[in-house]
């Protein structure tokens, strides 16, 4: 495991960290921004560096299954040769009948992590976890600062957000958006909504000049970059019917028997973890 630039075990982790829990309570902590990685394996077999998520204490076990090495519940998972096999049904594992504090790890989309020598499985844990309970997760990443002036005067005054929908029990999960947040006025929602529009050819861009046509009026609105978020902002009737071609355009809306073309279809790996 992978302390910022430190190598530590997990059990020098655990201390580290959760110095002031008793371990009975249970409680998740997020570690999404944390930079910490635990030395994982991927599809192909390769170690390789992988975030933690989430540190999660899961209370206490009245026994536990150990191969002499490390102690973990019955329900632990392992993978070996490509298959899942449960503590309580390993034959290098025996049962000791003393209690043991339980803690469990989430890692970025592997979900699994090298100790002592054997690859452990973990999913989405249960409990009180909070990423178990919600119905939305999304994660966020910094894709840049946004800097106002000229050195040694420069200022940072927001930065550039990549969000991604990790689970969705709503509609459809892995999509992603990109947009501003300014430290003093929180998102730049119109400047989002005029990003989408170039994607979706709703607006023609002419040098720094975009040209909308009004849908119901077919009065052509010319502006820059610059006067975007005034003419939302004093055209309440002009920004209700942009937010609802913005919708059209992004929102997916559910077929009844959709089918699709194989031959049009592609497959991602890397997001399954699988290095191509």
């Amino acid at each position: 495991m992978s302390w910022i630039e430190e190598e530590v075990t997990l059990a020098e982790f655990s201390e580290r960290f959760l110095n002031n829990s008793d371990f009975k309570t249970e409680v998740a902590y997020d570690l999404s921004d944390s930079n910490i990685e635990v030395l994982t394996e991927n599809e192909s077999g390769d170690s390789i560096y992988k975030p933690i998520l989430s540190y999660l204490v899961k209370g206490g076990v009245d026994s536990y299954y150990t191969d002499g090495k490390i102690k973990v519940s019955a329900n632990h998972r392992f993978i070996e040769n490509g298959i899942t096999i449960f503590a309580k049904n390993h034959i290098d594992f025996t049962e000791i009948n003393e209690p043991l504090d339980i803690v469990d790890i989430e890692v970025d989309e592997l979900h699994s992590y090298l100790s002592n020598g054997r690859l452990n499985h973990n999913t989405t844990s249960g409990g009180k976890a909070l990423a178990f309970h919600a119905s939305v997760r999304l994660r966020l990443k910094n894709m840049g600062q946004i800097k106002i002036g000229t050195k040694p005067n420069e200022r940072v005054i927001g930065m550039k957000v990549r969000c991604q929908v990790v689970k969705n029990r709503m509609g459809p999960p892995l999509r992603a958006a990109d947009f501003d947040i300014f430290f003093d006025s929180g998102i730049d929602n119109f400047g989002s909504w005029l990003k989408v529009m170039k994607d979706h050819k709703l607006v023609t861009q002419g040098g720094a000049w975009y040209t909308y046509v009004d849908t119901d009026t077919g009065e052509e609105h010319k502006f820059q970059a610059k006067e975007w978020n005034e003419l939302m902002e004093t055209n309440l009737d002009l920004q209700l019917q942009v937010y609802q071609r913005i919708c059209e355009a992004m929102v997916v809306s559910y077929k009844v028997k959709a089918s699709y073309n194989p031959e049009d279809l592609t497959v991602d790996t890397k997001g399954a973890g699988i290095d191509e």
